[in-house]
């Protein structure tokens, strides 16, 4: 999904990739790379706080979160 919205929000805007487990972080920041988006950042988030300081982001989606 962050390619996905790196796309939607252009060269301008910025995408916050937030998860808990380093590996999927890891891959993400990988894949970018070769691609060469540079408009997204990965964080390493906790299970009860996502590391996003208030007011930083416009909109938020979250997905499969429930086992999390």
């Amino acid at each position: 999904m962050s390619f996905k919205l790196s796309e939607a929000v252009g060269p301008a805007g910025k995408v916050y990739a937030v998860d808990v487990e380093q590996h999927k972080l890891d891959r993400l920041r990988e894949i970018a790379k070769e691609r060469a988006v540079t408009n997204i950042t990965a964080i390493k988030g906790a299970y009860d706080d996502p590391g996003l300081a208030p007011g930083t982001i416009d909109a938020a989606i979250i997905l499969d979160t429930y086992h999390e």
